[in-house]
């Protein structure tokens, strides 16, 4: 059966134009979808960013100041925000075993080695389903910059000081 066949019989269309019509729009829904998993990731990384700020808040007994190296653990560990709703997302965001809305969440290593501090961190979304879910890997860090590019699905390694200059997109926070 040919995708033309398909969509007739789907979209019930009988000419040749209403099936490429349906085509079209079957295509153009994935788009939305697509784009609309893609915001939610931008969404989620944008709640792991200022849960991130309220955890490096607070000392831990030795007067440091550090960012979670889990999600995990910043989920469990962070002051909530009010209503509490970002942490119930970073919780179900870090799940190993299935994909937020057709996106994996992860803290990443920064450039400069595992040597980690706590002083900076980069949290990624990385489309679950490439290209089904999403084409865009997208990236926050601690100063809340957030960029996309194109892994094809692929978890990136430590996250470059300047992503731009490693093709990186930066893109400007909703509400700037």
């Amino acid at each position: 059966m040919t995708r033309a066949r398909r969509a007739l019989l789907v979209g019930g269309a009988a000419a040749a134009v209403g099936t490429l019509a349906a085509a079209g729009a079957w295509r153009a829904s994935v788009s939305l979808g697509r784009a609309r998993r893609e915001n939610r990731a931008i969404e989620r990384l944008l709640a792991v960013y200022r849960a991130q700020t309220r955890y490096y808040a607070i000392e831990r007994g030795d007067g440091v100041r550090r960012y979670a190296p889990t999600l995990e653990e910043l989920a469990a560990k962070a002051p909530a925000e009010r209503g509490g709703h970002d942490l119930d997302v970073i919780a179900a965001a870090s799940s190993a075993t299935r994909a937020l809305e057709g996106y994996w969440f992860a803290l990443v290593e920064r450039e400069g080695g595992p040597d980690w501090d706590g002083q900076s961190f980069a949290a990624v979304a990385v489309p679950a389903e490439y290209p089904r879910s999403g084409r865009r890997t997208f990236a926050i860090d601690q100063r809340g910059r957030l960029w996309a590019h194109e892994t094809e699905g692929e978890t990136p390694g430590p996250m470059p000081v300047e992503p731009t200059e490693a093709g990186w997109d930066e893109l400007a926070a909703p509400g700037s």
